[in-house]
């Protein structure tokens, strides 16, 4: 190697310098040929991208006209402009359109190719470098995709770059190597003089011991050089003087020391022998101990076992030292020591500082069981101070450790959950979080919590919505030791605990856990069904109370819309009389209407969709809203009159706006707010269904209810329309009112949604569908009416009903027989059974209901049609009147002309 090699520094500077240069110019020529190759090869995929989908676009309005011929056109003058080997048109299919490809044979420098097959591409593009050429693929699509254009481009102009660099680096390489080797030649030959007269000087130093060198107008390396060997020069001068000095004084010294070794060894002769009755005094206690003691030396062998060894691990002291403690420790408890080891010996100990560590290991006997020990281990120093071994007293913990087993059995298997924590403290010791230290099983079920998850853990970190209340609470128990019990709900764990909480040690709490949920849960169902039990009472009383109502109000409104009716007959069109009326007919329906919703509301009637206009309602509402709010809540409207129709219950969506408002008032009833009310047409698409599948896009009406109140809780959005979910206090509802709205709503085919902010508000939105089914006019009430000639018994107990209903069936054509008593009617029809062509009776009277003497009439002539009115009943339903063979059934207040139209109906199907 030395022959290769210049031994002159000179050579030696010259030859690094070259390498150095040769070197970086290199690799500066290979980064800067990677880079712009990259770059350029980006610059070129990007841009070729943009061209394939540029091409791809333009593409599109041929494949829509089949103009095939004004592709082979564009893809020309495409790879003229882009300067790209190959344009392919082609299908999904991959059967080519167009192909256009760059021939120097041809006279225009292109050929044109199609009709052949070729792979077709996945995905939406498609990069691909093939040898020398770079492949992109692009979906041509309108809606869906019609077909894709590849564009092939050349990149052996990267190729002819890249070289182009490396011809460059190379001759700079060239250049500048013989350049800077000239530079250094010129400059580094003075050095090299200097350089060998301080050699000279400096193989000489022994004999020129004092002497200097001066080099002034040297460099100034060259110039510390020599004031170092100027420096060692005088050093070694006086050192000289000084070393002969000491010799002299160092030759008295050794007759004084001589004397002085002589008392140390006599006493440290006496020394030893305190050591050794010491020694004795130990081994005596070692060896009666009932603890296996034994020492270790650095090597981990053996050199003490006392005789306790053979009770506990059956071996005796001898076989153990025979043994290696890979024989005596198990693999995991060999680990632990072999720690020890390296912790005690790769430190610097001192002989003052006692260190002691204390394990729980596990032995092996003789027999092949574990004997689990408690070892405590102290470091053995030397007479200088220095580490020489370990030694360990092992305690067997046998007992101990079936108690410990015993204690974990009853840990893990108690009902109630169990948990350890240790509190932790800021630098001023207040309490600012605590760690789980142990679980049970019965903690891991109540909590949904794993041991795994959590031991180690903060609470802060489990639980981040922990309270500071509770930290505040448990580090009070783990500091002073005051112990505490309460009831405790978990909101994120969504349950109700008792908690029992003391301190077994000092910074530590424990807390049990008595899961108490299911009897919280059973209190609140107890509080439910009482409260639905008071409103399922006070729902039969208000039923009651409405059904007599009913019945005496519609009885009356029957006198009053008949003979209002009658009287309109005879009025002519146009006068004073006429239009008054027409409003007293009008007023009649509408508390019509009201009676209905009174039974509605009772649940003492069906409801009943009609095709209605919802502004009426909303108005209506809207009304009753500001006579019933207090003043601090503005109510906002903004109705459209001229919404379509929806099919729906009147007394459905009266209910349904009224809740939504309550919730509303609620919602601001301490600081006051805005209430605002719309109605508007809405025309949902496909899109805006994407929750509701079930649903068609088509016209909808919309009716939202927006408050400025508290707002409602993420976490508590998706339960709001939950039977029995409430967040109001006992007594102010039940939390159906919500669910039964959504139910309603549903029904209807519509929809309702939620958004609330906390703090801002929240805005109810209802979309219902339109109904295609229109209303009758109000002029329907003197439409013509089909009269007839029969013969008919009309029988009600009270006389204004039975004198109405007998000069309104008169005006109508038909000959009436009245009774007022169905006693007396049933008399009437006994005797003269074929005098009658058709009975009409009421429900309710006395001695006789109407449905039992339909049953009786039935009995004497099965085929006698009969007609049933009532004000109101429990008794009688329409449905069940026709089991009885009634064929008609109708409620008061009946109008003249349907009246007129259920007798033609009945008489008809006879």
């Amino acid at each position: 190697m030395k022959k290769f090699y210049p031994q002159r520094l000179y050579y030696q500077i010259a030859s690094l310098l070259l390498v150095i240069i040769i070197t970086s110019f290199f690799a500066f020529g290979f980064i800067t040929a990677s880079k712009q190759t990259e770059l350029l090869h980006s610059i070129m995929t990007e841009s070729a991208a943009k061209m394939t989908k540029g091409l791809a676009d333009s593409c599109i309005r041929y494949f829509l006209i089949s103009d095939y011929a004004g592709l082979d056109e564009l893809l020309a003058k495409f790879i003229v402009m882009s300067g790209a080997e190959q344009i392919q048109v082609y299908r999904e299919d991959g059967r080519i359109l167009s192909e256009v490809t760059r021939d120097a044979s041809s006279p225009q420098g292109l050929k044109f190719s199609l009709n052949r097959h070729i792979e077709v591409s996945d995905g939406e593009e498609d990069i691909r470098i093939e040898d020398d050429l770079m492949i992109i693929s692009q979906p041509i699509a309108s809606i869906n995709v019609l077909g894709w254009a590849r564009i092939t481009f050349s990149l052996k102009y990267i190729d002819k770059m890249r070289h182009d660099i490396w011809v460059n680096t190379g001759l700079s390489v060239l250049f500048w190597s013989m350049l800077s080797v000239a530079i250094f030649m010129l400059i580094f030959k003075r050095f090299t003089g200097l350089i060998e007269q301080i050699s000279a000087f400096s193989r000489n130093l022994g004999n020129l011991k004092g002497e200097l060198i001066d080099v002034r107008h040297g460099p100034y390396e060259i110039q510390q050089l020599c004031e170092s060997l100027n420096y060692a020069s005088t050093d070694l001068f006086k050192k000289e003087k000084e070393l002969k000095a000491y010799r002299e004084g160092l030759e008295k010294l050794v007759t004084t020391r001589t004397t002085e070794l002589e008392k140390e060894i006599d006493e440290r002769m006496r020394a030893e022998r305190v050591i050794k009755e010491s020694e004795e005094r130990y081994r005596l206690l070692a060896e009666n101990a009932t603890d296996i003691i034994w020492t270790l030396g650095i090597d981990m062998q053996m050199t003490y076992v006392s005789p306790s060894v053979t009770h506990l691990l059956g071996f005796t002291p001898e076989e153990v030292m025979a043994r290696t403690v890979e024989q005596i420790y198990t693999p995991s408890s060999l680990e632990r020591v072999r720690a020890i080891f390296t912790h005690a010996f790769d430190k610097d100990w001192h002989k003052d500082s006692i260190q002691s560590n204390v394990l729980e290991l596990s032995l092996i006997c003789k027999d092949g069981n574990y004997l689990p020990v408690e070892g405590n281990f102290s470091i053995l120093y030397s007479a200088a101070g220095h580490p020489q071994g370990l030694l360990s007293i092992n305690r067997n913990i046998s007992e101990r450790k079936i108690a410990e087993q015993n204690y974990q059995t009853l840990f893990q298997e108690m009902l109630d959950g169990f948990v350890l924590h240790e509190i932790i403290c800021d630098n001023a010791g207040t309490p600012v979080d605590y760690r789980f230290l142990a679980v049970n099983r019965a903690f891991e079920r109540m909590t949904n919590l794993k041991a795994t998850d959590v031991i180690g853990r903060t609470v802060m970190d489990v639980l981040p919505g922990t309270e500071r209340h509770w930290i505040d609470t448990y580090g009070r128990v783990a500091l002073t030791g005051e112990p505490a019990y309460f009831e405790n709900t978990s909101e994120d764990l969504h349950k109700h605990f008792i908690v029992t909480a003391f301190r077994p040690a000092q910074g530590q709490f424990a807390c049990i856990f008595t899961d108490i949920t299911d009897q919280k849960k059973a209190e609140v169902e107890r509080e439910y069904l009482q409260s639905q039990l008071s409103y399922a009472q006070k729902m039969e009383a208000i039923g009651t109370l409405a059904g007599g109502i009913a019945h005496d109000f519609n009885n009356i409104l029957s006198a009053m819309l008949g003979y209002a009716e009658m009287v309109r007959e005879d009025s002519p069109e146009g006068t004073m009389a006429a239009r008054d009326l027409d409003q007293v007919l009008i007023a009649g329906h509408r508390a019509k209407e009201l009676v209905k919703q009174i039974l509605a509301f009772s649940r003492q009637a069906e409801t009943e969709r009609i095709p209605l206009q919802p502004a009426i309602i909303v108005n209506e509402v809207i009304k009753l809203l500001r006579a019933s709010i207090p003043t601090t809540i503005a109510i906002e409207q903004d109705i459209d009159l001229q919404c379509d129709l929806i099919l729906a219950d009147p007394v459905q969506v009266h209910q349904i706006l009224m809740n939504l408002c309550t919730n509303a008032f609620h919602a601001m009833e301490v600081d006051g707010g805005t209430l605002s009310i719309s109605l508007k047409m809405k025309t949902l698409s496909q899109q805006e269904l994407i929750h509701e599948s079930q649903l068609l896009p088509g016209n909808y009406i919309q009716l939202s209810v927006r408050d400025t109140g508290t707002g409602i809780e993420p976490g508590i959005q998706k339960k709001i329309f939950d039977p029995y979910f409430t967040t109001k206090e006992l007594g102010k509802g039940t939390g159906m009112g919500l669910a039964i709205t959504h139910g309603i709503i549903k029904s209807y085919g519509g929809f309702i949604t939620c958004e609330s902010q906390l703090g801002e508000g929240t805005v109810f939105t209802i979309n219902l569908p339109v109904s295609e089914e229109s209303i009758l006019s109000q002029s329907n009430f003197v439409d013509s009416i089909v009269a007839g000639t029969e013969r008919i018994l009309f029988i009600d107990d009270e006389q204004m009903l039975a004198d109405m209903g007998k000069t309104m069936l008169e005006r109508l054509g038909y000959k009436v027989t009245v009774r007022m008593s169905s006693i007396e009617a049933l008399a009437t029809f006994k005797n003269q059974p074929d005098a009658f062509d058709l009975v009409i009776t009421d429900q309710t009277m006395p001695g006789m209901t109407g449905s039992d003497l339909a049953r009786r009439i039935l009995q004497i002539r099965p085929e006698m049609p009969i007609i049933l009115c009532t004000g109101f009943s429990n008794q009688i339903s329409e449905e069940k009147a026709r089991l009885f063979g009634i064929k008609g059934f109708a409620m008061k207040p009946l109008a003249k002309k349907d009246l007129a139209t259920l007798i033609r109906k009945v008489l008809n199907e006879v």
